[in-house]
């Protein structure tokens, strides 16, 4: 018995693959530069690809200052803070990375 619907590769992708789909976004949370520095390279190097977007915190390091991370407790803190600040964004995880 064949298969019912349309031919093989004559219909669309299904919605949620491809370009069509929304970025699923990151914040992170980092103790230290180091994190920072490889989640800014995964995200440069894969985000547009596979649909992803990290977002670091702090956004910005004020020039002339060094970014002396968060300790494991004001790491949890800050984002939980950005979490309860969200609300109501879809597709968003937020993470504390330390060590």
């Amino acid at each position: 018995m064949a298969k019912r619907g349309a031919p093989r590769g004559t219909t669309l992708p299904r919605p949620g693959l491809g370009s069509h789909r929304k970025n699923n976004v990151l914040f992170l949370v980092c103790e230290g530069q180091t994190e920072r520095s490889y989640f800014h390279h995964l995200n440069h190097r894969y985000g547009a690809e596979h649909n992803f977007q990290i977002q670091l915190t702090p956004r910005k390091v004020t020039e002339g200052q060094q970014f002396n991370g968060y300790k494991p407790v004001p790491a949890v803190r800050e984002a939980i803070r950005l979490k309860k600040s969200s609300k109501g964004i879809q597709n968003t995880v937020f993470w504390a990375i330390f060590a």
